[in-house]
């Protein structure tokens, strides 16, 4: 007899899928060479000790440091290894954003060396990246009839720009992506196949660890929540029965609601008064004027999703969806007799989308979408992929869905090159990828390169302009390379005309000159030529100032060498 495998071809695929995109996302990993400055703000807060920006901490300024101590300022002391308290204290007083991902981040430092590596959250983001794949492919099975149409969904949102950026960025937007589809598919379930309780507890909880994650996921789940409402009233059922399972729902969601308040006491705070959640309030309100950026970040989506690529016909796409939902309503709200006279096929397909549970699951996600993407637009202080990350994942859902329907429209002899077809045009996301990847920062390698020959030198890096000293904290790797390391503003610089004295060797002195603003060349050798006279003092000799040709990415930064 013919031997059944416990899994299928598609299995087999999915893991393909899986591996490669595991290896493509660890091939950029390796690329990664600089950080931005909220990422070296993770690492800061997930140290377990008081939390500390240097950019803002006055006992970082004015004072010499060793290279040690620099590196440890990044670095997770072993003492506060699972120090969990600090960690939480420290995202009440100090960050705009719930706790969870910073305990988790802190998990993994902990279990592993603590030093200042990409590695340990690269590799926590992986596996909520791989989580998210996994459960896009559950929900597409769920959702859709074709068996491939899902593997394909997988690998390009695995290949695609979008996905991948996330698990480079190393924050908590790729946790908030697998909490947004795992609440979707959940909620997509229990339309289905009814709302147990079992559903109802998963769902909860989920969505409970989705607000210990990121605020905007309450939005989200919002509308989400809303839209399953929605449907709840207008399925044919009574009014009893509706009640019923609408609080079983209410019920579910105010239970991980008041979780959230009760480990997140400054829930509210954040959202309400918070630097973020103020300036949303006022935006929301009419408060203060905010550029509306729907066009933009309509764009920002198809880049993330495609690479760029197929921004016109995804626009088109979903025009169509609208297009053809508007004719929707009217048919549905139109008389018999004035049904008679739209064309049979539309007709028919009109009233299979009347009788069919997943048109209203695919309603629900497509329009939580449309509106968490316009709400974006009118209140995001700048237009990002990261707040769009939380629906990539969901929003391929809704392609997947809407080209599954499409396809059963086909005759049998069209669906196989068609999909081939869109396997081909996935290969070409994959292809494309290259050119949308952000946060790699490989301009940052000439850190490296820069340091190389002044490693046994001291560095002192002035910022400039005082109000916005942000380049301080993204300047760390830069001063971690040298055998001590003083910062200072440029208003201070005074105080170094004594300090330098503390050196043992004030003739070997690399200065850096940087800030938020491009430095103008004649001010950064101004700065430079006040060092060099300080220098001059202690050494006994002339010295020989000279810039040297290292620019980071952003071009605010001038370097000189004292010799």
């Amino acid at each position: 007899m013919r031997k059944t495998l416990p899994f299928d071809r598609r299995h087999i695929v999915l893991i393909l899928i899986l591996a490669f995109s595991c290896a493509v996302s660890l091939h950029f990993a390796q690329e990664k060479q600089g950080f931005h400055i909220d990422e070296l703000h993770t690492f800061e807060q997930t140290n377990g000790d008081d939390y500390r920006r240097a950019n803002s901490d006055p006992d970082f300024y004015n004072v010499w440091h060793t290279g040690d101590e620099v590196r440890d300022w990044l670095a997770l002391d072993p003492k506060d290894r699972f120090n969990y308290g600090q960690v939480i204290l420290d995202s009440k007083g100090n960050t705009a954003h719930p706790p969870l991902y910073f305990l988790t981040a802190h998990t993994i430092r902990s279990i592993f060396s603590g030093a200042f590596s990409k590695w340990a959250l690269i590799a926590l983001n992986m596996a909520f990246y791989i989580g998210t794949i996994l459960m896009l492919y559950a929900m597409g099975r769920m959702l859709t009839r074709n068996r491939w149409i899902p593997l394909i969904a997988c690998f390009v949102y695995g290949v695609g720009p979008g996905a991948i950026n996330m698990v480079m960025f190393l924050r908590m937007y790729t946790m908030a992506s697998f909490f947004a589809i795992c609440f979707a598919y959940l909620l997509g379930k229990m339309m289905l196949r009814g709302d147990t309780a079992g559903r109802l507890w998963k769902l909860s909880l989920v969505a409970f660890l989705g607000f210990m994650t990121h605020y905007y996921l309450l939005i989200f789940v919002f509308l989400l929540s809303v839209g399953y409402c929605i449907c709840l009233l207008l399925k044919k059922q009574g009014m009893r029965s509706f009640l019923k399972r609408f609080l079983k729902f209410a019920g579910a969601m105010l239970v991980s609601l008041s979780l959230t308040y009760l480990c997140n006491p400054t829930m509210l705070q954040d959202i309400l008064s918070g630097k973020r959640g103020s300036k949303t309030v006022q935006i929301l309100t009419g408060g203060e004027e905010h550029a509306f950026n729907a066009k933009e970040i309509w764009r920002v989506l198809s880049d993330s999703m495609f690479g760029g690529a197929f921004f016109v016909p995804f626009s088109i796409a979903f025009v169509l969806i609208l297009v053809f939902f508007l004719g929707y309503c009217l048919w549905r709200l139109s008389p018999e007799a004035t049904r008679a006279k739209y064309p049979v096929a539309l007709g028919n397909i009109f009233t299979r989308c009347k009788d069919s549970q997943y048109f209203g699951v695919f309603l629900i996600l497509f329009f939580s979408i449309i509106l968490y993407t316009l709400f974006l637009a009118k209140v995001a202080p700048y237009i990002s992929d990261r707040y769009l990350s939380l629906v990539f994942p969901v929003t391929m859902v809704v392609i997947l869905m809407a080209f599954d329907r499409g396809l059963s429209y086909c005759g049998k002899r069209f669906k196989r090159p068609v999909l081939i077809g869109c396997a081909a045009l996935s290969l070409v996301v994959a292809c494309l990828l290259p050119s949308g990847m952000k946060y790699l920062y490989p301009n940052k390698a000439l850190i490296g390169e820069f340091a190389e020959g002044f490693r046994d030198y001291s560095v002192i890096y002035v910022a400039c302009p005082d109000k916005h000293p942000q380049n301080v904290t993204t300047s760390l790797p830069l001063l971690m390379e040298f055998s001590e390391a003083y910062v200072t503003k440029i208003k201070r610089l005074e105080r170094l005309e004594s300090d330098i004295g503390e050196l043992s060797s004030p003739n070997k002195i690399v200065v850096v000159v940087g800030g938020e603003e491009v430095i103008d060349v004649e001010n950064a050798m101004d700065v430079a030529e006040t060092v060099k006279g300080y220098a001059e003092k202690y050494s006994g000799f002339p010295l020989k100032l000279q810039e040297r040709a290292f620019k980071f990415k952003d071009g605010t930064r001038r370097a000189f060498v004292l010799q």
